[in-house]
């Protein structure tokens, strides 16, 4: 695989956040340093980063693909109210129960958890001390 400016600015981007972005708000990020990289190189290089290992995509969170610069294994979290995604540590354990267990070899895996985070957790409780 050929490095290029783009690309390397593409894992830079994901690399320092840790919004889980979709394409759109990488690209306008990209833009900011490139400022004639396209739409279609944007969404290019995410799939060439994740078919190589370098970047996670979470799928279809709210309609949107969402993208991840860490590679550890974790767990997300999706929103159901604010449809933002977090990071989940997975402990351990889990991981290895998994991989013994499976009648298969596991090269990895994708855990999605669905509720509220922590901020949407918190406004909820509060709105509820405060009726």
């Amino acid at each position: 695989m050929r490095a290029t400016r783009q690309r390397a600015e593409i894992l830079e981007v994901l690399k320092n956040t840790k919004c889980h972005p979709t394409a759109e708000w990488i690209y306008n990020e990209v833009k900011k340093e490139i400022p004639d990289v396209s739409v279609s190189t944007v969404y290019r290089n995410l799939d060439i980063l994740e078919k190589s290992g370098e970047i996670i995509k979470i799928r279809g969170v709210y309609g949107k693909d969402r993208y991840d610069g860490d590679t550890t294994e974790h767990a997300h979290l999706v929103c159901t109210n604010c449809h933002g995604v977090s990071d989940v540590p997975i402990p351990f354990e889990l991981g290895e129960a998994v991989k013994e267990f499976c009648p298969s070899t596991v090269e990895g895996f994708a855990l999605t958890y669905y509720g509220l985070c922590a901020d949407c957790a918190r406004k909820l409780i509060n709105n509820k001390n405060n009726s």
